[in-house]
Parts: C-alpha cells; structure tokens; sequence
C-alpha cells in the first residue's frame, strides 16, 4: 500500500511558511491593550502603531443602518473610518498618511490603512 502526503506536508518537508507562520505575533503592548478593551473592541497594530478598531459597532451600523450602508457602498474611507476608530485614532491614520513634502493626506494611503485595519480584524479579504 502506498502512502499518500498532502500538499501541505509536503510544503512543510520542504521549509515553506505556513499562514500561521507569517501571522506576526501581537506585542506586549497590544497584549496589554486588548486585555483593557471594552467588548466589541480590537487591539491591533499598524506600521507601530496601535488602534482600537470598534468592531462590533462597525458590523451593527454595517447591518443595521441603511444610510451608513449607502455610504459604505460609495467607497467613501471617512464616514467608515469615524466609525470603526475613534478620533484620536483616526488622526494617528491621518498622520500616517499625510506626504511629507506636500503636507495633504493620501486618500489612497488612507484607503490602504483603512483595508489594513480590516484585514488586522478579520473583516477584510
């Protein structure tokens, strides 16, 4: 009888990185964070930063308010982004993406930031 080996056993034989290996592990500070958030909150960290990203207030107003639904829908960052942090927050996002020679917040930057947060949820794709 022969045997048979998964891909995946065969990508670890090989010294490939799994997800979980590329999954970078939360640092004290978040750890220490997250311990303190109020339920429905996230700690997550960004490009050294940390937010507190109001998840469950995000997915309530996402399912159940149609206006925010519209907004949404119209790929609008800012309405989402009040939302999802709060305003301390928001303008470290801002800071992050301001250019440095014009002075003026990317909207692409901030679009960027905005997924990255998401994703750092679990929310995004």
């Amino acid at each position: 009888m022969s045997e048979t080996t998964s891909a995946a056993a065969k990508a670890k034989a090989s010294g490939a990185k799994t997800p979980a290996d590329r999954k970078k592990a939360a640092s004290a500070k978040v750890k220490a964070m997250q311990a303190e958030a109020t339920e429905g909150n996230v700690v997550v960290e960004l490009h050294g930063e940390t937010y507190t990203v109001h998840l469950a207030e995000f997915q309530r107003m996402a399912q159940e308010n149609y206006e925010f639904q519209q907004v949404m829908t119209t790929g609008l960052v800012a309405p989402s982004l009040d939302i999802l942090v709060d305003r301390e927050d928001h303008e470290k996002l801002k800071e992050s993406a301001r250019d440095e020679e014009t002075g003026e917040v990317s909207t692409k930057r901030m679009e960027k930031l905005f997924q990255e947060l998401t994703e750092a949820t679990g929310q995004g794709n």
